[in-house]
């Protein structure tokens, strides 16, 4: 049996999807072909796309967003030209026979579902969409008709799935899939220790995996103010950004500086606010662990971030729009207290979800199995 996950490197939640699913797989002693940079590697512009997005999110999330907008008009109607490019490459990849294929990306489904229904190649694979859009809009491409099956984290996601004439059939809602160690939230008092936090609220300050600059101001003033805080800072793989932060508050006793972290949900069982940018993941990592998720959204939202504080608001009854950057650091540095916190967590701790990764990977072995029972007969 062989199993392969798509992905693409635009940003950091496709990847966490993708390592999620594969450690389910590992349980049941399947080993998993991860291909993080499928979509790169379909052609060799689209990776220089790529790198220009990740680069543009980390310089200047207001060129992520007007880079992110093109891309979301240009992509349909460029699939046409797009899928004559790739299948040189799709030939290549899939020539070895796949059983099932898993795709956690919106950029590559349209090219893989229709590679397969022209029966490019001898075989048929089971070829499944892992949506990681939970807002309205969601990006297009996971909403392309023809794949096995869906997996959708929100209703709001299943709702513009059946817009596209997607069979109702065909879409599983479990919620979003993270890896299941964050469904155990014992709250660790080894790590606060090692940590040397002694205060009552801890801040979590993520600033994406590939640390955008956006927050520097943020970090500085909150940290050198709001003393009632203990901040952890995660700075992604922005190395520049890592020493600049680390060089302005070198004194500071109220804050941990961190470069890029794996296994993040650690601080997340310690932390009592997230402050994030809106991507699914970090919301989701968040909501799990019951973290106060804290929308840093000043420069712009995403095409598929837009509904982030309507999908909060219903699914939490969380309304914390902050009306510019001031408001956000006037809030933590004056108002945030332990009644504030308790109030929010209450409201955070109405989400409840299934281990979704876990739901998704055994419907998957067991329609395989099936399919292979099928083919037998």
């Amino acid at each position: 049996m062989r199993v392969v996950i798509l992905g693409a490197e635009t940003g950091g939640g496709h990847k966490s999807v993708m390592k999620a699913l594969s450690s389910q797989f590992k349980k049941w002693d399947i080993i998993v072909e991860e291909y993080p940079s499928f979509y790169e590697d379909l052609y060799e512009s689209n990776r220089i796309l790529s790198n220009f997005y990740n680069m543009s999110q980390s310089r200047s999330m207001q060129l992520g967003v007007l880079l992110n907008e093109i891309m979301v008009m240009e992509g349909e109607q460029q699939r046409e030209k797009l899928y004559t490019l790739y299948l040189e490459s799709l030939y290549r990849f899939f020539s070895n026979k796949c059983d099932v294929i898993i795709s956690v990306s919106s950029l590559i489904n349209y090219h893989i579902i229709r590679f397969f229904k022209e029966k490019r190649v001898d075989y048929s694979a089971l070829f499944y969409i892992v949506v990681t859009d939970p807002y309205n809009p969601m990006y297009p491409g996971f909403d392309v008709v023809g794949a096995t099956k869906y997996f959708c984290p929100t209703q709001i996601s299943k709702k513009q799935l059946m817009k596209s004439l997607i069979p109702e059939e065909k879409i599983y809602f479990w919620g979003y899939p993270v890896k299941s160690e964050f469904f155990n939230t014992t709250h660790s008092k080894y790590l606060k220790k090692k940590l040397g936090i002694n205060k009552d609220i801890v801040v979590m300050i993520n600033c994406g995996m590939v640390g955008s600059f956006s927050f520097f101001e943020l970090i500085t003033e909150l940290v050198q103010k709001a003393k009632h805080i203990y901040f952890l800072i995660i700075c992604g793989k922005n190395k520049i950004l890592f020493n600049l932060v680390n060089t302005n508050l070198n004194d500071a006793d109220n804050c941990t500086v961190f470069s890029y972290v794996d296994k993040m949900v650690d601080l997340y069982k310690i932390s009592d606010i997230c402050i994030t940018k809106p991507g699914a993941n970090a919301i989701f990592e968040a909501l799990i662990t019951k973290t106060i998720p804290f929308v840093y959204d000043f420069e712009g939202l995403m095409y598929q971030e837009k509904g982030v504080h309507e999908f909060l608001s219903e699914i939490v009854d969380i309304d914390i729009r902050f009306a510019n950057l001031e408001c956000m650091k006037n809030y933590i540095i004056n108002k945030v207290d332990l009644n504030i916190i308790r109030d929010l967590k209450e409201k955070v701790s109405l989400y409840k979800q299934s281990d979704a990764s876990y739901k998704i990977v055994k419907t998957i072995l067991q329609e395989y199995s099936e399919s292979k029972s099928l083919s037998i007969m």
